[in-house]
């Protein structure tokens, strides 16, 4: 891949314990995507129009109005007289009517959703149709309907992105599908998180260091993951890398050099480098020496890196820089 000579190498016990011993600092990822005014909190009512969403004189941030026009929907305050949820701000939509959110996500190859919401009846039995879609209301990746029938009471659902979704901006549309007015508040949106780790894939920018010169080269190390739409961030993966070599430092017919590995001797034991996170792979810079015994079949560097997942499971994977 790239020009990149990958191997996949299985690590001694001793070596993984060694490696998920190292915590580099990775910020943590919850999975929730934001939502302007998911919960109707921003203190705006629709009283006494009750026109909507868009409205200038009261508009509501964060929603928009589905179709454009309204009538008979909006948001009241918790002493409305039809039973707010949990005394705050809700909303309330008559049959057809719907309202959307728009969040800044970018939809990604993979990527698969949780929607949950609270509601209950006004005068009768209604439902909610909950819509995921990309960009604008009408690019629909997928619905989800549910029948309100009682009091307050929670509702989910889950949708998996299409092909043509990945790249747009995510948003959420309910539309009242059913035939009395409908209640809604407390809408969440979240991305579905990997169970487990993908395996990773590490390389190099430089495969061989030529000529044996006995001088420090510079060599990029990146590992990154097979599926690019797994976020190791979000996973809470631990990651570590380790350097050996199959010539001693300052061996036999090679020079009069040592630290060969990064400043370190990785013949008498793998020298660990510490990796970081750039927002798209684990990414080290590390010196290593272009030199090699003269009475050998050349030196080999073996680069080995490894995550371990919250639940201790740990995915390994390996490539070579040579000293011909």
């Amino acid at each position: 891949i790239d020009d990149f000579r990958i191997y996949n190498t299985a690590l001694n016990a001793t070596d993984v314990a060694a490696l998920a011993a190292a915590s580099p600092d990775i910020p943590p990822g919850p999975a929730k995507i934001a939502l302007e005014n998911a919960d109707f909190e921003a203190g705006v009512g629709s009283w006494p129009e009750f026109d909507g969403f868009d409205n200038p004189a009261h508009d509501v941030p964060g929603w928009k109005n589905y179709p454009a026009v309204l009538s008979d929907a909006g948001v009241e305050a918790g002493n409305a007289w039809w039973g707010t949820y949990n005394g705050t701000f809700s909303a309330f939509l008559f049959p057809g009517c719907g309202a959307y959110l728009t969040s800044e996500y970018t939809i990604k190859p993979g990527d698969t959703f949780d929607i949950g919401y609270v509601a209950k009846v006004w005068w009768g039995p209604s439902q909610w149709t909950a819509k995921l879609f990309y960009n604008v209301p009408t690019n629909v990746i997928g619905s989800i309907s549910s029948d309100i029938n009682g009091g307050w009471s929670n509702y989910t659902g889950r949708i998996a992105a299409t092909p043509e979704s990945v790249g747009g901006k995510l948003g959420i549309l309910f539309v009242n599908t059913g035939g009395s007015v409908a209640t809604l508040d407390a809408v969440t949106l979240a991305r579905v998180l990997p169970e487990t780790a993908p395996p990773l894939l590490v390389e190099t920018d430089r495969t061989v260091l030529a000529p044996a010169n006995h001088k420090m080269a510079e060599v990029k190390i990146k590992a990154r993951f097979f599926d690019p739409s797994v976020d190791p961030v979000k996973l809470g993966l631990n990651a570590a890398c380790f350097i050996a070599s199959n010539e001693p430092d300052d061996g036999a017919d090679d020079g009069s050099t040592s630290g060969d590995v990064n400043g370190s001797d990785g013949y008498t034991a793998p020298v660990l480098v510490t990796l970081t996170w750039d927002g798209s792979a684990y990414v080290a810079t590390v010196g290593l020496r272009a030199e090699r015994s003269e009475s050998g079949s050349g030196r080999v560097y073996t680069i080995v890196c490894n995550a371990v997942d919250g639940s201790g499971k740990s995915y390994t994977t390996s490539c070579e820089v040579t000293v011909p």
